[in-house]
C-alpha cells in the first residue's frame, strides 16, 4: 500500500498543496524583511487587481475538465445541460475532444486580448496616483505592466491543465503542478534575497507558468495526441462554445457567491473587529481550509473517472468511488480537527508564531461549519458531474445573506456573531439540499 501511494497522483497533489501553503509561510517573512511597507502595500494592490481576472473565466475552467471527461468516455456530442448520449462504446471520441480544444482556445485567447487592455489602461491609471503618493519610483508602473502581462499569460494558458486533468491524466497534471510550483517558489526566494523586490513575484510567476504550459502541452500530446491531428472548422468550434456557455455562466455566478461566503467574512472582520482578531480568524480559516483541501484530494482526482462513468450510466461504480473517498476523507478530518483543538496553539508556540488560533469554542464552531461546507460542496460537485448546475440562485442569495448578516452580527457579538451568521445561513439550505439532489443523481430510480 505504501509503494502504491508513493507512485500515486494523491502524493503529488499533497506535495503541491504543501508547496503552495509552505511557500507562503516561507516567503511572507522574507517579503516583510525585503520590501518596504509601501512596496508590500503595492504588491497587495497588484494582487487585488489581478484577482478580478478570474471573474472573466466565467466558470469555463471547471466546464473544460468535465466535458473532456465526457469526450474520453465516448460521448457523441456535448450537451448544454445534462449528460451527453454515449456513442455505444467506451472508446474516446477524439473528434469531440478536438472540438473542445478549439473552442476553449479561441475563448481564452479572445478574452486575453480584452484583459490586456483592461489591465494596462484602467489598471495603470488607478495605480499611478498611488505610486506617486507613496513616493515610489515610477518604474513600479513598468513592474505592474509585467505583473499584469504574466497574469494574462497565466489566464490564457489556463485551459491546458484543465484538459489534461479532464482526459484522466491526473498523475501527470499533479506532477507538473508540483514541479512548476517548486521551481517558481525557489526562484521567488532567490530573487527576493538578491533584492529584486516586487519584480521577484512577476519573474517567478512567469517562469512557473511557462514551465507548466510547456510540460502540460507535452503531456497532453502524449496522452491525447490524436485530437491534435484533427482539423476543426469554425462552425463546429462555435457550436461547442454555445454548448459550453450555459454551464459556464452558471458556474461563474456560483463562484461569485462562493467568494462572498468564504472570503467576505475576512473583509468584515478587518473592518469591524480590527487586525488582531482578523489575524486569528484568518489563520484559523486558512488552517481549516488546508485540512479540507488535503482530505478531498482523493475524491478530487476521481472526478474525470466519474465523468466517464456518467456517460456509461454506471451509477453503482459512481456511488462506490464517491462514498468511499468522501467519507474516508471526512473521517480522517475529524481526527485532525480534534488534534488541532487540543494541540494547535501549542504547535504554533513551538514555531514562535505571534498569532494564535481562535479560542477553543470558536474553533470548534468554525470547524463544524467548515466540515459541513466541505460535505455539501462535494455533493454539489457530484451534481455538476451530471453537467447540471441548479445552485446559481442559492449561491448568490446565500453569499449576499451571509455578508449582510455577518456585518450586522459582528457589530453586536463580534467573532461569534460573524461565525454564527455564516453557519445559520448555510444550515437553512446549502448544507442539506445539495446532498439530497446529489443522491437523486446516483439513485435515479429510487429517489426520482
Amino acid at each position: 500500500m505504501i509503494k502504491k501511494f508513493l507512485a500515486s497522483a494523491s502524493l503529488w497533489s499533497i506535495i503541491g498543496v504543501g508547496l503552495r501553503v509552505g511557500g507562503g509561510l516561507i516567503t511572507l517573512p522574507l517579503a516583510l524583511k525585503k520590501l518596504s511597507p509601501a512596496e508590500l502595500g503595492l504588491y497587495y494592490t497588484f494582487v487585488g487587481l489581478t484577482g478580478l481576472v478570474m471573474l472573466l473565466d466565467f466558470g469555463f475552467s471547471q466546464t473544460i475538465g468535465r466535458n473532456a471527461a465526457f469526450a474520453m468516455g465516448g460521448a457523441k456530442e456535448f450537451q448544454a445541460i445534462g449528460i451527453p448520449e454515449s456513442s455505444g462504446n467506451s472508446e474516446p471520441n477524439w473528434t469531440l475532444l478536438a472540438k473542445l480544444l478549439a473552442a476553449v482556445k479561441i475563448w481564452y485567447h479572445s478574452t486575453g486580448i480584452l484583459l490586456v487592455v483592461l489591465m494596462l489602461l484602467p489598471g495603470s491609471f488607478f495605480l499611478l496616483p498611488l505610486i506617486k503618493a507613496a513616493g515610489l519610483s515610477q518604474h513600479y508602473l513598468t513592474c505592474w505592466w509585467l505583473f499584469a502581462g504574466v497574469t494574462v499569460f497565466s489566464f490564457v494558458s489556463t485551459y491546458w491543465p484543465g484538459l489534461l486533468f479532464g482526459i484522466g491524466s491526473v498523475k501527470s497534471a499533479a506532477r507538473i503542478g508540483m514541479i512548476a510550483q517548486g521551481i517558481g517558489l525557489a526562484l521567488l526566494i532567490a530573487a527576493l534575497l538578491m533584492g529584486a523586490g516586487l519584480w521577484s513575484y512577476a519573474i517567478s510567476s512567469f517562469v512557473s507558468t511557462t514551465i507548466s504550459l510547456i510540460l502540460t502541452r507535452k503531456a497532453f500530446s502524449q496522452d491525447a495526441g490524436k485530437s491534435l491531428q484533427i482539423e476543426i472548422d469554425r462552425q463546429s468550434r462555435n457550436q461547442v462554445l454555445l454548448q459550453l456557455w450555459p454551464m459556464a455562466w452558471r458556474q461563474g455566478l456560483v463562484m461569485i457567491g462562493a467568494f462572498l461566503i468564504q472570503r467576505g467574512n475576512t473583509l468584515i472582520c478587518s473592518h469591524e473587529l480590527g487586525l488582531e482578531e482578523t489575524a486569528s480568524y484568518g489563520l484559523t480559516f486558512n488552517v481549516l481550509n488546508l485540512i479540507f483541501q488535503v482530505i478531498i484530494i482523493p475524491l478530487g482526482l476521481a472526478w474525470p473517472m466519474i465523468g466517464r462513468l456518467r456517460v456509461e450510466r454506471d451509477f453503482k461504480k459512481i456511488r462506490k468511488i464517491f462514498f468511499l473517498r468522501l467519507y474516508g476523507g471526512l473521517s480522517a478530518a475529524i481526527i485532525v480537527l480534534y488534534c488541532l483543538a487540543l494541540w494547535g496553539n501549542w504547535g504554533l508556540e513551538i514555531l514562535g508564531a505571534k498569532t494564535d488560533l481562535l479560542p477553543t469554542s470558536l474553533l470548534a464552531l468554525l470547524s463544524a461549519i467548515s466540515f459541513l461546507e466541505c460535505h455539501h460542496s462535494q455533493y454539489a460537485g457530484l451534481v455538476l458531474s451530471e453537467n447540471k448546475n441548479p445552485f446559481v440562485w442559492s449561491a448568490i442569495l446565500s453569499g449576499v445573506a451571509i455578508f449582510c448578516l455577518s456585518w450586522w452580527a459582528a457589530d453586536i457579538w463580534g467573532l461569534l456573531g460573524m461565525i454564527l451568521a455564516q453557519g445559520c445561513v448555510q444550515l437553512a439550505w446549502n448544507n442539506w439540499w445539495p446532498v439530497i439532489r446529489g443522491l437523486k443523481g446516483v439513485y435515479p430510480t429510487k429517489l426520482a
